[in-house]
């Protein structure tokens, strides 16, 4: 889904495109197994891995599977894979949700566990130590990843707009060494000229990536609250 900017781009903060081993229980597309394959090196003790590029070209294990995320769908892979890593976590309901816009908070959490980043005790004027997200969100601001609004607040419970991702996601490649994959010309999408001064090279940079392809129609769409697939 070309519209789309959310768990693609999650699962490629968590490390570099290097070749890998398929894990157990997702089967193809790998790295020299003739089906072609994104490759990630998470931090921490994550170990390196391969992830199909072609949709329903995997069989994750049971216990990871959604209700509402067939292994047909465009994400699956990225869903699947921060499953199995302990980025993303499945609850009794087993529904992800795919199409309900993320949080500050929900972001943040998903991309502190990914990185394997802990500590930070300045914290935010809107957010103690009793809230569940203190702990990332203070981790992420020690790490340079968010730094809140003017008034010193953090605002988890806001749904972050397309072009706030961006940006943030980009700092987290940042925080783990950069992109070492290939790299491309930007995208022109056709309302750049909507896109604030702020966010115009994390997204030229993470369009040159290659994680953000813009809709059919060629728009970015920046002010759009970014969805969780």
């Amino acid at each position: 889904n070309a519209g789309k900017i959310g768990v693609k781009i999650y699962s490629s903060v968590i490390g570099p495109v290097t070749s890998g081993s398929v894990p157990d229980g997702f089967g193809g597309g790998g790295a020299g197994s003739g089906g072609g394959g994104s490759s990630f090196s998470p931090g921490g003790a994550m170990p390196i891995f391969t992830l199909p590029n072609t949709a329903g070209n995997f069989k994750p294990p049971e216990e990871y599977i959604f209700s509402d995320v067939p292994r047909t769908h465009w994400s699956a892979a990225s869903i699947y894979k921060l499953v199995e890593v302990g980025v993303i976590t499945r609850d009794e309901s087993r529904i992800f949700r795919l199409n309900d816009n993320i949080s500050r908070e929900e972001l943040i959490k998903m991309i502190v566990t990914a990185l394997g980043i802990e500590g930070g005790d300045d914290g935010f004027t809107d957010m103690d130590d009793s809230h569940w997200a203190y702990k990332y969100a203070s981790a992420a601001k020690a790490a340079g990843i968010v730094t809140g609004y003017k008034d010193g607040s953090f605002r988890g419970g806001q749904f972050i707009t397309r072009e706030e991702l961006a940006v943030i996601l980009k700092r987290a490649l940042d925080y783990r060494g950069g992109w070492r994959g290939s790299v491309n010309l930007p995208i022109d999408f056709a309302d750049r000229n909507e896109i604030s001064d702020f966010a115009i090279e994390s997204i030229d940079e993470i369009s040159a990536m290659g994680g953000i392809n813009g809709t059919p129609d060629g728009l970015f769409m920046p002010g759009a609250n970014a969805t969780r697939a």
